[in-house]
């Protein structure tokens, strides 16, 4: 088996540059690992600890979510779709980021702290604590 590259700082230099310039990323949470893994073309490149995506789409597969409730197992079902991007380490101007959750078990897509569903933003990041920061 051959072992991903894990980036558990953010090494961003080196994580984009094992993507192919200019092509979306699918993004999930890897529960086995605890950091993020990022597929493109279908194929997982590489696990991050926190990374940034442009123009997010938050995908849920209904056909999944039914699979994970009626199973009560965890499959991959949901995940976020978009281009990856730097991050800049500091933030300017008045910013006040929405973190969105989801559960199969709730929930038929992603939500923010209100329980509104959520399907794109201008640009997200997801953390090492797991945790889906928007920015609209």
């Amino acid at each position: 088996m051959i072992k991903k590259p894990a980036f558990y700082q953010i090494d961003q230099w080196n994580m984009l540059s094992l993507l192919e310039p200019f092509q979306k990323v699918d993004v999930y949470r890897n529960l086995t690992s605890g950091l993020w893994s990022v597929r493109q073309n279908g194929i997982v490149i590489l696990h991050a600890e926190c990374i940034a995506i442009y123009n997010p789409e938050f995908i849920v597969s209904q056909k999944g979510r039914a699979r994970v409730i009626r199973e009560q197992k965890k499959y991959i079902h949901a995940y976020v779709r978009g281009f990856p991007t730097f991050l800049s380490g500091k933030r300017t101007g008045p910013v006040n980021p929405t973190v969105l959750t989801y559960n199969p078990y709730i929930h038929e897509s992603f939500v923010d702290e209100r329980g509104n569903p959520v399907y794109n933003a201008g640009m997200c990041v997801l953390r090492p604590d797991h945790k889906v920061e928007v920015v609209r």
